[in-house]
């Protein structure tokens, strides 16, 4: 079955446009200049955060932070800003700060923590970059952007379809999926960042080595995965980590530690507060099972084509083709049990009939419309494969997209990959699990190896080694804390 074809003569920027309004990227603005442009800027750059990455839904745990940022934030040398902490809901150890104050530590990140003094560190690292307002000093592509690029093909993908070759624009799908770019900070900003945030954690009270510590700890990590695609995690950048491993360590043997009370009293009640932590993919958000996406909580699954990088956010989840020359997004655009309506207003706001030659369908018994939207740009014809299905009050919105070239070749790829889209199965719902860290009690003599056994742990012995700050080989001792990730059926909240 096809679709018939709506000719639309449209200038490029009607082409860009109507793919920023689907996508809901916002615009650029001013760079900053003074105090309350950059508060206005990090607003902005927070909510985008939040649509593109999420944050993690764990009120105790995010009460634990803010309250560690909080106390931290009073040594800062730099008062004329309101700071915020957040965790954000992503699998890579990262950490990075916003103008205005905003800050915002991963999940993956705190996996790794094993003291609070670790975690001082990192927030004050990032404290530090606010208080120097690293974000106006820095260059490239001026500080409108250039501290959050977010790499999972949404900005990409709106300029990308205009060039004869999108793969290059798509940002980052694939192997950056779900990463934030941190600005490109100069070798002096980082260590400026690292000598005053070790000052501000001494200030509060805490041991200016726990940020050595803890960039060891990531630097074993990195190392694990050395063969694995570039990850964009916290401080993998200039200079490198083990020269900041070392010249952290030589530092904190010189400040003075202030007297102060922690907010978890020994690691024991820190382990406590990050139990239950997921680890890996978040199933709340969506997951990928080899090329199958399911959602459990917006009762769905889709198949991305063979061979095609994936990439997830809360705002879409995305497919691009083997040779980079097509995409394939899925969102939700509005509410209903009939996507006409929805698809009526869309193409209003967008001053396209999206519903001239549509053609309305069932696909897997649910309510669907389905057009072939052809534009003409300054690089030729740009074909948009578009179906809308509407399922348990939600109208989504499936978009297959590639160059001018390659339109034809990509027709029944979209048509068929666009029919995958079904309620999810029981079977299917049963199937999806979720890890959560787990703190257990080791035995006297006991290996990693035997523990990991014994509790089910997925990590590998030097995963959880490194996690844990110790050594693989290590004997443990009666009673000692580890922590490990353990997989269970997941439940979605109610």
């Amino acid at each position: 079955m096809t679709a018939n074809f709506s000719n639309k003569g449209n200038s490029l920027f009607l082409i860009t446009l109507f793919l920023w309004m689907l996508i809901g990227v916002g615009c650029a603005v001013a760079p900053i200049v003074t105090s309350e442009g950059e508060q206005e800027l990090g607003v902005k750059m927070a909510k985008e955060v939040e649509q593109a990455m999420g944050l993690y839904d764990a009120p105790e745990l995010v009460k634990y932070v803010k309250t560690l940022g909080r106390r931290l934030s009073e040594h800062s040398p730099r008062q004329d800003v309101s700071y915020a902490f957040h965790l954000v809901d992503m699998v890579e150890p990262n950490a990075f700060a916003l103008p205005g104050g905003y800050i915002y530590v991963s999940r993956g990140l705190l996996a790794l923590v094993n003291e609070e003094e670790e975690l001082a560190g990192v927030l004050a690292h990032e404290i530090a970059h606010v208080a120097s307002r690293h974000h106006a000093k820095s260059t490239g592509m001026s500080v409108i952007t250039s501290p959050l690029r977010i790499g999972t093909g949404i900005v990409g993908a709106a300029t990308g379809i205009v060039a004869p070759r999108i793969g290059g624009a798509i940002a980052g799908v694939g192997k950056a999926t779900s990463a934030l770019l941190i600005a490109p900070y100069g070798r002096e900003q980082e260590r400026e960042a690292d000598r005053e945030g070790q000052e501000i954690a001494a200030q509060a009270g805490y041991a200016p080595e726990g940020l050595s510590r803890f960039l060891k700890t990531l630097d074993r990590d990195e190392a694990l995965h050395s063969d694995e695609p570039r990850r964009y995690s916290f401080f993998a950048t200039h200079p490198a980590l083990r020269e900041r491993v070392t010249s952290t360590a030589e530092r904190a043997e010189g400040i003075n530690v202030a007297q102060g009370k922690p907010v978890a009293e020994d690691r024991a009640d820190l382990l406590s507060r990050l139990e239950g932590l997921i680890v890996g993919d978040n199933p709340a958000l969506g997951l990928f099972q080899g090329r199958r996406f399911f959602h459990p909580g917006l009762d769905f699954s889709f198949l991305f084509p063979s061979q095609w990088e994936t990439s997830n956010t809360p705002k879409s989840v995305l497919g691009q083709a083997p040779n980079e020359d097509a995409i394939i997004m899925v969102q939700t655009v509005g509410w209903g049990e009939d996507p006409y309506p929805v698809v009526k207003a869309l193409g209003k706001t967008m001053e396209i009939d999206l519903l001239e030659e549509s053609e309305s369908t069932r696909i897997n018994g649910l309510p669907a419309i389905r057009n072939k939207i052809v534009l003409d740009s300054t690089e030729g014809t740009m074909g948009l494969d578009m179906t809308w299905i509407a399922h348990r009050g939600r109208v989504f919105q499936i978009t297959g997209v590639c160059s001018p070239k390659d339109f034809s070749a990509f027709q029944e790829t979209f048509f068929e990959t666009a029919n995958t889209f079904q309620a999810l199965s029981y079977a299917e719902r049963a199937n999806i699990k979720v890890a959560r860290l787990s703190v257990v009690k080791a035995r006297e003599t006991e290996t990693l190896g035997a523990l990991i056994e014994q509790t089910g742990g997925l990590w590998s012995s030097a995963e959880t080694a490194v996690a844990n700050g110790i050594e693989e080989d290590e004997e443990l001792s009666e009673g000692q804390l580890i922590k490990v990730p353990i997989e269970k059926p997941y439940r979605r909240a109610r």
